[in-house]
């Protein structure tokens, strides 16, 4: 775990580098030290640790490797956004709520399965980790439209409900297969 609480900064990527960040500038507002706010503000994405290291470890790969393209990864499928607009939709039974959190940990599952597929699959790529998962969608075309389209519409929509990240997580579980 300390092995990637020191390479998390730089496995982050700009955006959620730059959302860390933030968050800390708002705690140190709100009284919190410089330091604290910031170890409090990489937390959040700290809760991927398990993933992360679980990916370093099955692929032998460094868990700096891991971890950036689990980042970019989430951050061009929209992962991240996905499990938060699941988390998002208004529930009225125990039933449904069991049904979002089904579908937020299937959410996960498909982001990390997709991260290492695309690291099994590009292991000899030169360049940044944007190009690598850039240059894997561009040899896997159809289902990446697809999945973009359905993508693009769910975001396009001002609350989400349950079908929709159903279909969306299914779709997103089909791009790591």
């Amino acid at each position: 775990m300390s092995a990637l609480k020191e390479v998390l900064p730089q496995a982050l990527t700009s955006f959620r580098r730059e959302k860390v960040e933030t968050n800390a500038r708002e705690y140190e507002e709100q009284g919190v030290p410089a330091s604290l706010a910031l170890q409090v503000a990489y937390c959040k994405p700290l809760a991927s640790a398990c993933d992360i290291l679980r990916l370093a470890e099955t692929l032998k790969v460094p868990v700096q490797e891991a971890g950036a393209m689990y980042f970019q990864t989430s951050y061009r499928f929209g992962c991240h956004w996905m499990r938060e607009a699941a988390r998002a939709i208004p529930v009225t039974s125990s039933w449904q709520q069991q049904a979002l959190a089904a579908v937020v940990n299937d959410i996960y599952d498909a982001h990390s399965r997709l991260a290492g597929t695309i690291l099994t699959q590009t292991p000899a790529f030169q360049g940044s980790t944007e190009e690598r998962v850039e240059a894997w969608a561009a040899t896997h075309p159809e289902p990446v439209a697809s999945y973009d389209t359905l993508l693009q519409e769910l975001r396009a929509e001002p609350v989400l409900d349950v079908p929709m990240v159903v279909v969306s997580s299914r779709l997103l579980g089909g791009l790591g297969r």
